[in-house]
């Protein structure tokens, strides 16, 4: 049988195909029914659709790139450090680092705390270039 970490491991690989593939139902499937994503959406399809779909209020989804670069377990949470690189809607290149804090409850996840450059998010949606 699966270790505990082995099977949060699985549920976060799980929800990173579903969402670089835009599959909103396999992203609800790993959720709990009330499920929190504090930016703000909050259920099980709110979460869900702001994890898939509801990215293209923002970027040129064809151009996505997100890029696991470490995750952590320890109990009931992991911690999933990844970069993501795309552009927004008007061409405007975007790369920034987020870190997620995954709350599970049994083999689901109940609660996603995302935190990113929000700085720099500002400046990418609004024009103001940084220096590269």
């Amino acid at each position: 049988m699966a270790s505990r970490g082995d099977r949060i491991r699985a549920a976060l690989e799980a929800l990173h195909r579903a969402r670089a593939s835009f599959d909103r139902a396999a992203a609800a499937a790993l959720l709990t029914e009330d499920a929190e994503h504090h930016m703000p959406e909050t259920g099980r399809n709110a979460v869900a659709w702001g994890l898939t779909d509801g990215v293209a209020r923002y970027y040129d989804t064809a151009s996505l790139h997100r890029e696991i670069v470490r995750t952590t377990v320890e109990s009931d949470v992991a911690v999933v450090e990844q970069r993501m690189h795309g552009r927004t809607h008007d061409g405007t290149p975007f790369h920034n680092s987020y870190v997620w804090v995954y709350e599970f409850r049994g083999d689901l996840i109940h609660r996603l705390t995302e935190h990113a450059d929000t700085l720099l998010a500002h400046r990418a949606f609004h024009g103001e270039h940084p220096r590269e």
